[in-house]
């Protein structure tokens, strides 16, 4: 889904900060490079929801002289319709489309290593992938992937080495190598993460926010999750009908209203809300009568949201804590990065007149 809409541009632009606030990689950059001279193969990491707003230019200085695949991630929050497009548009050896969660997505990644190290070094000695790409793209999760994979195909009780995953950015501080075959045998090394230098527009900064890149704090989490919301405003209205019907059905079943069942209240806030958010969601979209193609209906439908929302958390809370714009927004935005508000897709499938652009990105 492109930010294409004028309306969602015109809000795009008022809530982005004057300047992002983008850390000095200057020296992981540098090491990156040095690593990148003793490696046998690069793994450069999307994010398959903005194939092009997560690929760093800065690592096509090295990308060019080494044997390299692209790897794009997070397929399952993705936009099936759109994910088809990218695959099409992005076919060849040097692609590959991965669900890091998947047993079978990263077995088949794994085969492709293999070919491609015997291709790059046919000797038996160790050899070692790169793992290399913006901030919470999957890299780590990748690399724990690949090192289940390596461990379940030999009988050996080696302890089980992972690294830690986090969905805030900057975490992985330093070179991690991780065993992921033992014939012959191969290492996948963790790398610290790589912001561009500079971020020119609102459209890419908000699109690394939303896909966790870069912290909720630069935009603010607030203005974050209300951008969230309208981008879903603008949906096609089939998707929120569809909300909507599953809202209802879930309400008969078990009304998460209903105050006598303090238990059934708790389990609803903690495993099954996402169901009741996207239908408060979807049910003050359908009835609102205002013109969305106008900023200010936009904004004053999203307060009605916020306001349902705010209702039905205070419904099922449990605890004493007060529920504020910023925790709706917290929550909003979690669901969303966990794919319970539906897959999306950010960057729209280039036209032939921006052949030029894939040329330069791969």
């Amino acid at each position: 889904m492109a930010l294409s809409a004028p309306v969602i541009k015109t809000i795009a632009q008022k809530i982005a900060p004057k300047s992002w606030l983008v850390p000095d990689r200057r020296r992981t950059f540098d090491a990156l490079k040095e690593e990148a001279r003793r490696v046998h193969l690069l793994l450069e990491v999307r994010d398959a929801r903005v194939p092009f707003t997560s690929a760093n230019l800065q690592f096509q200085r090295f990308l060019k002289w080494k044997h390299h695949i692209t790897v794009f991630t997070k397929i399952d929050l993705a936009d099936k319709e759109k994910l088809a497009e990218w695959k099409n548009y992005f076919k060849g050896e040097n692609y590959f489309f991965l669900n890091s969660y998947s047993r079978h997505c990263v077995s088949a990644l794994m085969s492709l290593l293999k070919t491609r190290l015997l291709e790059a070094s046919p000797s038996d000695s160790t050899k070692v992938v790169m793992v290399v790409g913006l901030p919470s793209v999957g890299k780590t999760t990748l690399v724990n992937g690949l090192h289940r994979i390596g461990r379940r195909r030999v009988q050996m009780l080696e302890k089980l080495t992972l690294s830690k995953v986090s969905l805030t950015p900057y975490q992985t501080t330093s070179f991690f190598n991780c065993k992921i075959c033992y014939r012959p045998p191969m290492y996948a090394m963790d790398t610290p993460s790589v912001m561009y230098p500079t971020i020119l527009d609102a459209e890419t900064g908000l699109k690394l926010c939303l896909t966790g890149a870069m912290q909720d704090s630069v935009v603010g989490e607030v203005k974050l999750a209300r951008f969230l919301l309208a981008v879903i405003n603008s949906m096609r209205s089939s998707v929120h009908s569809v909300w909507k019907a599953e809202f209802e059905a879930k309400r008969f079943m078990k009304d998460p209203l209903d105050k006598t069942k303090k238990t059934d209240r708790k389990l609803i806030r903690l495993d099954d809300n996402f169901v009741q958010v996207k239908g408060i969601i979807a049910t003050e979209l359908l009835s609102f009568e205002g013109d969305l193609r106008r900023e200010d209906e936009m904004q004053r439908l999203v307060d009605h949201q916020f306001r349902a929302l705010h209702g039905f958390y205070e419904s099922v809370r449990t605890s004493r804590r007060i529920i504020t714009d910023f925790r709706i927004a917290r929550r909003l935005l979690s669901l969303y990065r966990v794919g319970k508000l539906g897959r999306y897709t950010w960057d729209a499938v280039p036209t032939m007149s921006t052949e030029l652009l894939k040329h330069n990105l791969s």
